[in-house]
């Protein structure tokens, strides 16, 4: 089963990224508008206007690229922020139930993750394992 909050978050996630990806491609077709219009007229351009429209061409094709750079890094902060709300509210939960049903440990039962989801406070053995290591 799985967590609606999860597959909500994977929604707006989903959203969010085609949201970036139609904006991104307006971009880019815009950089291509600009290419094509220069093209074909090049010939009729003076050198300044030519310069000028060279330019044009160059700022748009930057905004393109710091706009896909940005993007990866805001889908990146966008995940990271979705799934720690997420992993919050588990977390929450399973100390609720492990403090009302005074279990000591909560341990994922996913070989692969290994997740120690709760400790209790009365379990801290740091102190006898230095002991045993020498450590003083």
């Amino acid at each position: 089963p799985k967590l609606p909050d999860y597959e909500k978050a994977q929604n707006e996630f989903k959203n969010y990224a085609e949201q970036l990806q139609s904006d991104l491609e307006l971009m880019g077709k815009e950089v291509e508008r600009l290419q094509s219009e220069y093209q074909a007229k090049q010939d009729q351009l003076s050198d300044l206007l030519k310069q000028s429209k060279e330019k044009e061409i160059q700022d748009a094709y930057n905004r393109y690229q710091t706009f896909r750079q940005n993007s990866q890094l805001e889908l990146e902060t966008k995940q990271q922020d979705l799934m720690k709300a997420i992993y919050d509210k588990v977390k929450a939960a399973v100390t609720e139930v492990a403090k009302a049903n005074k279990y000591d440990y909560i341990i994922e039962s996913n070989p692969n993750a290994g997740m120690l989801w709760y400790t209790s406070d009365s379990d801290d053995v740091t102190s006898l394992i230095e002991k045993q290591l020498g450590i003083k």
